[in-house]
């Protein structure tokens, strides 16, 4: 709030910025003019977060450094993590296929967690990531030995959570299913199967099937 000719006369202003509580401070931007008593903050990168630690000082530019105000209480700055994939609508996996969670992180978040669903997002209960954190720079992370086999339809999400802060994470969007796959190992290729005698077809399920499966033939 501007006092006195502050409104009128021309002067400037800096903001600063302290994630430890006033210990230290970093400009956000200075020679600002003092008369329009608002500046949109966009926190990049660059901005350490904080945990209930954080202020805002307003000060007079020189000469006028000792008009200033500080916030009256800390608060908090925190990142953000954006899920990438999986979170599309109509997403279907295949045990065992290699695939990547990805995601974009604001702000210094440093390390993420990743967890995924097998009840359409009611429960995380399961870790994708069991090493440890990942380097939320990443942006990525391969599912280890593949897709999980987790055949239970369309109620599949995942989960990406900031390691230091569990408050800021993103699911899924939409829900995916997780399906089996079926290899023909025979007949398959130069083979003769002859009218009258046994001709054995053969396959390889990956997967927990539940259903058995149809065997059908073309002769064109």
């Amino acid at each position: 709030t501007k006092k006195g000719d502050w409104a009128t006369a021309g002067y400037t202003v800096s903001l600063q910025y302290s994630a430890n509580n006033g210990t230290s401070w970093t400009t956000l931007t200075s020679g600002f003019a003092a008369a329009l008593g608002t500046w949109s903050w966009n926190i990049g990168q660059s901005i350490p977060t904080s945990n209930n630690q954080a202020l805002i000082r307003i000060q007079g530019d020189t000469p006028y450094t000792v008009v200033l105000d500080d916030s009256n209480l800390p608060f908090t700055v925190k990142g953000q993590v954006i899920l990438g994939q999986p979170d599309a609508a109509g997403i279907e996996l295949h045990v065992g296929d290699p695939y990547s969670i990805t995601w974009t992180r604001f702000g210094s978040v440093a390390q993420v967690n990743l967890f995924y669903s097998t009840d359409n997002g009611s429960t995380y209960p399961n870790p994708v990531n069991t090493g440890g954190p990942v380097d939320a720079t990443l942006g990525t992370f391969a599912w280890p030995a593949g897709v999980p086999n987790q055949i239970v339809g369309n109620v599949m999400r995942v989960k990406v959570v900031d390691a230091a802060n569990a408050v800021v994470v993103d699911t899924s969007a939409n829900p995916f299913e997780i399906t089996g796959k079926l290899v023909l190992n025979a007949p398959n290729g130069s083979v003769d199967c002859v009218v009258g005698s046994p001709c054995t077809i053969q396959w390889t399920p990956t997967g927990t099937f539940q259903n058995t499966v149809t065997l059908q033939y073309t002769v064109d």
